[in-house]
């Protein structure tokens, strides 16, 4: 009797690793997909980026969320606090324009079947705290955009990507492709306080 027991058991776990590891190949890249149900509401983290030191917190209600980013420096020390509504569901630094300035980015998805991405993001000089936005949207790349956004650091790049809908289709269930859309940081600064993204590359897969 025991030794079927332990048979039974030793099934159970290989079953059990069967199906974990096949849900984690269909994962795919973790900064690329990931479930609502899984964001934590809460986060805590410390990133570096050379001798910058940014201490990230996200605390708030079920809708609402506080983002508390401390940075600290040689030649800057400040705190700059953001309110979203969604979810927080990743934080990077960078250097995307490549001029030794510290960026930082965090990434949000709002709530709800068809919730936008978007994020929060600056960077950091000795004397000025720049908002890094997305530009406006460019028409013809956004059609068949229904929410569902995923947003994150690939290279020199911030990707977002989202299912491309078909009229026909039904909320939840796309047929179509995703877009892919590459968005790049130059030094060029036309508002005061505000720096755009590049639209770079656009593509479809």
């Amino acid at each position: 009797m025991l030794i079927l027991i332990n048979s039974l058991i030793m099934k159970l776990n290989v079953y059990l690793w069967l199906i974990g590891i096949t849900l984690f190949s269909c994962r795919g890249n973790q900064e690329e997909y990931f479930r609502f149900s899984k964001i934590p509401e809460s986060l805590e983290q410390v990133l570096h980026f050379n001798d910058v030191t940014f201490n990230v917190s996200v605390k708030g209600t079920s809708s609402l969320k506080k983002i508390t980013i401390i940075i600290k420096s040689p030649e800057l020390n400040d705190t700059l606090i953001r309110i979203v509504n969604g979810k927080v569901y990743g934080v990077k630094t960078g250097d995307l324009n490549n001029n030794n300035l510290p960026e930082i980015y965090a990434f949000v998805i709002g709530r709800g079947n068809n919730a936008k991405g978007s994020f929060v993001g600056y960077e950091f000089g000795s004397d000025e705290v720049v908002q890094l936005a997305f530009p406006e949207p460019n028409p013809k790349l956004m059609e068949g955009y229904m929410g569902q956004d995923s947003l994150f650091i690939q290279g020199k790049y911030l990707v977002r990507q989202f299912p491309v809908y078909n009229d026909s289709d039904l909320s939840l269930t796309p047929t179509a492709n995703t877009r892919v859309i590459e968005y790049s940081l130059d030094d060029s600064h036309p508002y005061k306080d505000i720096r755009l993204l590049h639209l770079e590359n656009s593509y479809v897969k």
